[in-house]
């Protein structure tokens, strides 16, 4: 959804620009705006998921609840991670 946040370990360093139909009309482009100070975390080895923002787990010790961000509870928003050895920068426009 536009608006949405762009999560990085729990840390919002971005949002959602615009979420429509590819010009082929087969998938679905989302386009992400990342703060300045964030945009050396994006490499070309990142990956990028949709979170609901709750994820509710029931065991043999009880409930676990675990949540992104009090925006992503109520607006979802896409999460990213990095790998650990980091793959080359890339430009703006980058497709993923």
């Amino acid at each position: 959804q536009t608006g949405s946040p762009l999560i990085y370990r729990g840390v919002p360093i971005g949002r959602v620009t615009h979420v429509g139909l590819a010009s082929d009309s087969a998938s679905v482009e989302t386009r992400l705006y990342i703060e300045p100070e964030y945009r050396d975390l994006v490499r070309d080895n990142s990956k990028f998921w949709p979170v609901s923002g709750v994820d509710v787990r029931l065991g043999f010790t009880g409930i676990r609840l675990d949540a992104e961000s009090l925006d992503t509870i109520t607006a979802g928003g896409v999460a990213m991670a990095t790998p650990d050895e980091p793959g080359e920068r890339v430009a703006a426009g980058h497709r993923f």
